[in-house]
This record gives C-alpha cells, structure tokens and sequence, in this order.
C-alpha cells in the first residue's frame, strides 16, 4: 500500500529536487549524476521526466551535459 501512495506524489517531489539541482550545480550538470539522484531506471524515464519538466536545455558541446544556466526554473 505504502509504494502506491509514494506514486501519488513522487513526480511533484523528483521536479522539486531537479530545481533545486539545477541552482545549485551551474553551470552544468552530468545528465548520469541527474539519472542517479532522481533514482529514474531507464533512459526513456528520463526523457520522460525531462519533457515533463520542460525548457531543459544541453551544453551544445557535449550533450550529456545539461546546462544549468538556461533553465529558468
């Protein structure tokens, strides 16, 4: 009962916690680092989660970087 409740809740809590990543790791965060700390199993979670977000932006040098800079959040 206890995992589904986490459900109701989880994606409000995963978007809080990657602003918060992004202010405090300009100007540039690994997209690995970002993976393991929003515990996200798979890559197509976490372009789920980024589209879900919105207005993410990657370093145009090395796109497994996201850049922190051009997130307005």
């Amino acid at each position: 009962m206890s995992s589904y409740m986490i459900d109701l809740f989880i994606n409000r809590e995963r978007t809080a916690y990657f602003k918060v990543l992004m202010k405090a790791y300009r100007p540039s965060i690994p997209l690995d680092f970002v993976k393991t700390e929003l515990e996200l199993d798979t890559d197509s979670d976490v372009e789920e989660f980024l589209t879900s977000v919105g207005n993410v932006s990657f370093v145009a040098s090395s796109p497994a970087l996201i850049d922190c800079k051009a997130f307005p959040g």
